[in-house]
This record gives structure tokens, sequence and C-alpha cells, in this order.
């Protein structure tokens, strides 16, 4: 029975304050939506609305205009996550990623993540079992990112998902669930010279996200309909670049990002996020990063988390790390590790 509650908490994201009634009852259905599985940006405090023009996968996540990022590149990547491993052994995340610049102005994006819960067993009074279901939800997403001229870019993206809740829906009463959803982003840089070895690029973006209709997981008339996670997400990041050399360079990517979330009784709260990476690139062959970050919320939605990683990339072949540190035991610890591959279509091998 620990296992069915733990589905629950996954399936349907319910927040209870029953000591304290200036808080509203927050209900969403779907929270995997909004779990950011890239090691990278999640590294940074999941900053995701804005991203620096070294890195061209960011726009698969939250903001697809960040898949425009002036050239033509290609690029995929594999995340696997043990998720609240510190309460059940076998929930994980799976996200694959992929995008192609079709020329310097037009890139496609494809992403599928899938929720894995895992085996659920229900039992009777007497400990005899029941039936056993296997329940996930995933998505597969489409994104398009379109470069207006050297500082603008837009993008949208659709996902279909599906809640498929195996034996679950034919024992229990409940059904699968079939939607959509669509993300919507811009983003605006421009870069200032500081001198003739130096120059500071700014990028503020703002995104739409997990924009679709509310769902239920039956039909029976006292269960309401529930929104999903969807999300308006607004941020900067400042990037000092220093030519230390011809060949060798030297980033420092600072970002600041604000959510607020569009379910009607969390309307007032802001979610604030901080990153930065610290990142030497020896001549887009070779790079290495590391990154700090930390997410805060209001207290209604729980205490936050504090972020660390690292990158390593050489011929376009990535390793990026990630740890979670939180006050919530459910998180706290949790760590992933991504595995991509990206090029400039234009240098091949070169970042």
């Amino acid at each position: 029975m620990k296992k069915l509650l733990i589905l629950f908490m996954v399936l349907l994201n319910t927040t209870l304050f029953a000591q304290d009634t200036s808080n509203p009852v927050t209900t969403t259905a779907l929270p995997f939506l909004n779990i950011n599985t890239n090691s990278r940006m999640s590294a940074m405090g999941d900053i995701s609305v804005v991203s620096s023009s070294f890195y061209k996968d960011a726009g698969l996540f939250h903001n697809p205009a960040l898949l425009a990022k002036k050239g033509r590149y290609a690029g995929a990547s594999f995340t696997n996550v043990p998720w609240l491993e510190n309460m059940s052994d076998d929930i994980a995340l799976t996200n694959f990623n992929a995008y192609y610049s079709i020329n310097a102005k037009n890139t496609i994006g494809y992403s599928y993540k899938q929720l894995d819960m895992g085996k659920i067993f229900m039992e009777d009074e007497q400990g005899q079992i029941l039936f056993s279901a296997e329940p996930r939800d995933f998505y597969h997403q489409f994104s398009y990112a379109h470069t207006v001229n050297e500082h603008f870019s837009f993008g949208a993206g659709i996902k279909y998902i599906k809640s498929d809740l195996d034996n679950m829906a034919t024992y229990m009463n409940f059904k699968n669930v079939n939607t959509f959803a669509i993300n919507i982003g811009a983003e605006y840089d421009r870069s200032y010279s500081i001198s003739n070895n130096s120059k500071l690029n700014a990028h503020v973006g703002m995104a739409f996200s997990n924009i679709g209709p509310k769902i239920k997981y039956s039909d029976e008339p006292e269960m309401e309909k529930t929104s999903i996670p969807s999300l308006f997400g607004i941020g900067i990041l400042l990037n000092p670049d220093f030519y230390l050399s011809e060949k060798l360079r030297l980033n420092a990517d600072l970002a600041y990002q604000a959510d607020k979330t569009l379910v009607s009784s969390e309307s007032k709260e802001l979610i604030h996020k901080l990153g930065s990476e610290l990142r030497l690139n020896y001549e887009d062959i070779l790079y290495v990063a590391l990154r700090l970050g930390t997410l805060m919320e209001p207290e209604s939605r729980g205490s936050g988390f504090n972020t660390s990683g690292f990158g390593i990339g050489v011929y376009g072949f990535v390793i990026d790390y990630k740890k979670i540190k939180s006050d919530s035991n459910s998180i706290d610890g949790t760590t992933a590790f991504t595995f991509a591959y990206r090029t400039n279509l234009e240098k091949l091998f070169r970042f």
C-alpha cells in the first residue's frame, strides 16, 4: 500500500494544508511535465527559459525559441533519472531529445519523456494480490524555432501526452488519459564589447509552457477535472566572454528566472531560480564547466533546493552531471547524468 500512495502522489500532485486555512489546496495533474531531466539546466538551479548561445538544446524543455541559436547545429541527448529513490527503488524518469537546424534560421526538435512508476500490487485484507500494474506517464513533443534577426527568435512546441494506468484502469474504475499541451516562447540577445579581447552577452527569454486542457482519471460525476501544471517563466542571463588567448576562452554564465504557475489557486506565487556556470573552452573542441544553482519556492509549495554539477565535452561528445541538495527527503541527493552529442554542421566535431 505504501507504493500505491507514492503512485498517487506522483499521478496527482496534491498538497494539503489542513492546519492552515489561509493556504489554498493546490492540485495539479501530470506533475512530471515540469520536472527538468536535463542535467546541465538542472545543475544551474533549473534555469530553462534563457540560455547561453554556446548551448543549443535548451529549447527542448521550456522555451522552444532557444533552439534557434544562429548557425546550423544538430544533436541528441539521453538521460535516465532514478526518481524519489529515497521512497521507492523503481520509479524513474527517462528523456530522449534530438534537434536539427534546417538552415541558419529554422530549427526543429523532438523530445520524449517517460515517468515509469514501477510495479504496483493491490492486495485484499488477507494479503492476497488482487492485481498488479505498471503505470507510466509519457509525452512526445515536436518543436520549431525561427530566428527573426540577429537578436530575436521565437518558437513553439506541441506535446501529445498519455497517462497509462495499465491494470489500475480496469480494476479501480479509473481511465487512461490522452491529452495535449503547447509551449511557446521568445528570446532576445545582444552582445556588448568590453575590451579588445572580451565582450558581454546578454539574453532575455520568456515562455508559456504546458498550456492545455484540464483532465480527469474517472468518468464518475463527483470527480472534477484537474489542471495540468501550466507555467509562465521569464529570465535573464549575462555571459561575460573573455579570450585568454587566441584559442582559449573563459565564460561565466549568471542567470535569474522567475516562474509563475497559471493554475488559479496558485496565481500569486512565484518560484525564483538562480544559476551560474564557469566554462573554459578550447577552440570549441574541448570544454569543462562547473555549475551551481538554487531554486526558491514559496512556503506553500515546499522548501526549494540547491543544485550543483559539472559538464565535460570533447569533439561534440558531452557528459553532464547534476546533484540536488534539499530539505525534502523525497528528492535530497537525487543525481543524474546526461549523455549527449552535438555538432556544428558547418564544422563537424566542433561545438
